[in-house]
């Protein structure tokens, strides 16, 4: 049986779009509005990171993270595992963000200088 992912793990996005009478928004997955051929527009937002571990340990001793931490808490045991097993979260085709240059190169975002 496949137990519930832990609440912390929902990801929400806000969603920004020019909205128009007449559309529907259904989610933060789905509206009536047609997507923009000319642009794309990446958010960058990234739990693990160089600091992770600093965050780790601020959340997991002062507990004033949501539920005294427990999300940080499971992070430390993931990382653990992670690291026991010689392995990461990079893929073989990752690259080094150095800025928005970057997701232009890679075709992550179009239509903007």
């Amino acid at each position: 049986m496949r137990l519930p992912a832990p609440s912390y793990n929902a990801i929400r996005k806000p969603v920004m779009l020019r909205w128009a009478a007449g559309h529907l928004f259904d989610s933060a997955h789905g509206v009536s509005l047609k997507m923009s051929a000319k642009y794309l527009l990446p958010l960058r937002h990234y739990k693990f990171n160089g600091s992770i571990y600093d965050r780790i340990v601020r959340a997991t001793t002062t507990g004033g993270n949501m539920s005294g931490g427990i999300a940080y808490k499971d992070m430390a045991q993931l990382l653990t595992a992670m690291s026991a097993a010689d392995t990461h979260f990079r893929d073989r085709k990752s690259v080094r963000y150095m800025g928005f240059a970057d997701f232009r190169r890679t075709g992550n975002a179009d239509g903007f200088r």
